[in-house]
């Protein structure tokens, strides 16, 4: 069991505002009150067609990097929860509106950069990382990711698009992974000069009718991902490298290995081989194993076809268990070892990570609006659920962690007596429960806080319409950093935190729309 004690816009526009706080100016200060318990005592847990030469560019206006953050620790929590209480201009769980439920997701921005800079530092010069969309699509965190020299990589046309025209991503900065194009999206692609993988032998076919239609190559790399068949991980609704895999083309079968290195041979402009051994779950071991198959296989394509790049995925595994940040050095050392050919010039390199970027750095919060007694255990109602966490609420392969605080954001005592408990969402059918082998405080009270930890990867980018809720508003904290002349107070040496929006709390209007109340 899970011991819960102390630490501790406008959406019709597809352009983003560059003043916004994310976006530019690093000399707003957020109001700091010198009587919030935020300044007790704290316990330690603490985006013409043709893309550009492929590879990170370095924008003009290059914010200089944040402070180096730790990870989100039980205190860190407490600190971001009574800054976003303390905040009178968005009244995050106090609206009270009809459509305004007292929930929101977050993200520390200095972890999160933090996290970037550190898979940046770990692979070295001939990586080109690009940021898994699907994990977290958020605008403004995608197009931060770009000035830090990211790609997005895109598993449908509408991500695609969003990347390009919303985020400002170049195109030949957009990954393109869908393994369901249809002939229009496909075309999109190879003409717009997106970084295009080909998932299987027929959808090759298509391109090559595509590009000869054309009368001239694609304008950006084009690869074919491959199934390597290294095996399944832990969990089976995410691993991609098994004989049943929906995924790629299997070069463990020895005819589809030999037809597709005949298509290389044949198709000059096919430059790249892609593989993605599994989302989560895998072993260091595992993906190693499924890169080194890639590099095998674009090594052998090379002898008859200018092959330049190698797509390894993404799939580095999270510790949903500890504060432990995802081990960018360790898997680069790993393949340093295992295939020298990526780090050495052989190849440009692209990767996909999309969770060990994401996740850590976010978390839910959400009031407490019912505490039930029941015979086993206390059942806490929030306003997250199965909305916002399908594969907590429908699996059991996606466990999270778990904080309390009182209302006023501050921490339960380390010695506070606990109760058995679980956490239910705001659904109308019994499966909605989040958790339900947790130890809470017995204090716990209804207007409470309850926070998701880890939540900023495949949360609210698997939302679901079911009972059709509101989805809640996103908001980023950041560090300002101070300045000789800064008239806003400091405690100590501590810098002043921004609460920057991220993205709006969805209208109802939004709702009915979506349900067809305008189509007509």
């Amino acid at each position: 069991m899970s011991a819960l004690v102390d630490p501790g816009v406008d959406e019709t526009k597809s352009t983003i505002d560059p003043h916004h706080p994310l976006a530019g100016d690093d000399d707003a200060s957020a109001t700091v009150d010198l009587q919030h318990p935020f300044y007790a005592e704290q316990t330690e847990e603490a985006k013409d067609t043709k893309p550009p030469e492929a590879g990170p560019a370095t924008p003009k206006d290059a914010k200089p990097p944040p402070p180096e953050a730790g990870p989100v620790t039980l205190a860190r929590l407490g600190e971001l929860l009574r800054r976003a209480l303390d905040d009178d201009e968005y009244h995050i769980f106090g609206g009270g509106g009809l459509h305004e439920p007292p929930v929101a997701l977050f993200y520390d921005l200095d972890a999160w950069e933090t996290q970037l800079r550190a898979c940046v530092g770990a692979f070295g010069p001939t990586f080109e990382h690009a940021i898994a969309c699907k994990s977290n699509p958020l605008a403004l965190m995608l197009r931060r990711a770009a000035e830090l020299g990211f790609g997005v990589e895109c598993a449908s046309a509408t991500e695609a698009a969003h990347a390009v025209e919303a985020c400002g991503v170049a195109p030949g900065r957009v990954v393109f992974d869908s393994p369901c194009k249809t002939r229009v999206e496909l075309a999109y692609a190879l003409e717009t000069g997106l970084h295009c993988n080909l998932d299987n032998l027929d959808e090759l076919d298509r391109a090559t009718e595509i590009v000869a239609r054309m009368g001239r190559p694609p304008a950006g790399r084009v690869g074919v991902r491959v199934n390597p068949r290294v095996g399944a991980g832990t969990i089976a609704a995410l691993s991609v490298s098994t004989s049943a895999s929906k995924f790629g083309v299997d070069i463990g079968d020895a005819a589809q290995r030999a037809d597709l290195l005949a298509k290389f041979a044949a198709r000059p402009w096919l430059t790249s081989v892609h593989v993605h051994v599994g989302s989560g779950g895998m072993g260091l071991g595992q993906l190693v194993a499924g890169v080194a198959a890639a590099v095998a296989f674009a090594n052998d394509a090379r002898e008859t076809n200018a092959v330049a790049c190698v797509d390894i995925g993404g799939g580095l595994p999270v510790d949903y268990g500890s504060d432990a940040a995802p081990d960018f050095a360790g898997y680069a050392a790993l393949l340093r070892d295992a295939t020298p050919e990526l780090f050495d010039g052989t190849y440009a390199v692209v990767t996909e990570f999309g969770a060990s970027l994401n996740a850590k750095s976010g978390f839910l919060a959400s009031r407490i609006e019912w505490l039930k007694d029941q015979p086993t255990r206390r059942l806490a109602i929030v306003h997250f659920g199965a909305d916002l966490c399908l594969r907590q609420a429908y699996t059991a392969d996606h466990g999270r962690r778990w904080a309390a605080f009182d209302a006023a954001g501050r921490a339960f005592p380390h010695d506070a007596p606990l109760a058995d408990a679980a956490i239910g969402g705001p659904l109308c059918f019994q499966g909605d429960i989040l958790a339900d082998d947790l130890k809470l405080p017995a204090a716990l009270r209804a207007g409470d806080l309850v926070v998701m930890r880890d939540a900023g990867a495949n949360s609210l980018s698997l939302f679901s319409r079911h009972c059709s809720r509101v989805a809640p508003p996103v908001y980023g904290f950041r560090t300002v950093a101070r300045r000789d002349d800064d008239a806003v107070p400091h405690i100590d040496d501590r810098d002043p935190l921004e609460l920057v929006p991220l993205k709006p709390r969805e209208r109802r209007e939004d709702v009915s729309a979506f349900w067809g109340a305008h189509a007509w």
